[in-house]
């Protein structure tokens, strides 16, 4: 036994004391029963607290083991939709996705034939053409044709990112610009060229590439 003062029952200690203690702390050799007092004894050292991935609970002591555990949910994103180019995990959310791209869309715009499933969305799209924009910014007097659009500028005051990437961390403030990004982590290529088939992980890409051929 030891002189250890404890706030906790002694049998809690005693038991610590006989059983066999499989987690060892690296800095001082200390031994504990359960892996995640290793978290609780790290702090005790670093005065720092763990690094904690933003998908799940666990813990981790090293940033190096945190990132590499970061790709294990990078890599589950695994279903592309063929239309769009994002990826998705499990198969059944990219399948409410193509659910988006095949609803039916009765409502045409007159001026670029566009068409949409909603009035409301017609609606708002024919604004483009109208050059109607309703939404100001009160920071800096940009206009803007929809209040979605709006709310992704204001980031650019605010500074706000609230869309990380779970493999590298980096943080983005649209999440059309993150899923763009994910592609730099799966090499996913979704958009081909239909000349020469030379495959990009963005759409932007696609279109530069196709001036080659002309």
């Amino acid at each position: 036994t030891c002189s250890e003062t404890f706030l906790s029952k002694l049998t809690l200690h005693s038991l610590v004391q006989t059983e066999q203690k499989s987690f060892i702390f690296d800095n001082c050799g200390k031994a504990v029963l359960r892996k995640g007092n290793l978290s609780d004894h790290y702090r005790v050292h670093t005065k720092r607290e763990p690094f904690i991935p933003e998908t799940c609970s666990k813990e981790f002591l090293r940033k190096g083991k945190l990132k590499t555990h970061r790709q294990v949910h990078a890599e589950k994103k695994s279903f592309v939709c063929d239309t769009c180019g994002k990826a998705f995990f499990p198969k059944e959310t990219l399948e409410t996705d193509k659910l988006v791209h095949t609803e039916q869309k009765n409502f045409l715009c007159d001026i670029c034939g566009k068409t949409f499933s909603k009035k409301r969305n017609l609606e708002t799209h024919e604004r483009i053409h109208k050059n109607e924009r309703p939404f100001p910014c009160d920071k800096c007097g940009k206009s803007f044709s929809q209040k979605v659009n709006l709310s992704v500028h204001y980031r650019v005051h605010t500074k706000e990112r609230p869309y990380k990437c779970e493999m590298c961390g980096k943080s983005f403030s649209q999440v059309t610009i993150l899923n763009n990004h994910y592609r730099t982590h799966t090499k996913v290529k979704p958009f081909v060229c239909d000349k020469c088939g030379k495959r990009f992980t963005q759409v932007s890409n696609l279109n530069a590439h196709y001036r080659k051929h002309t």
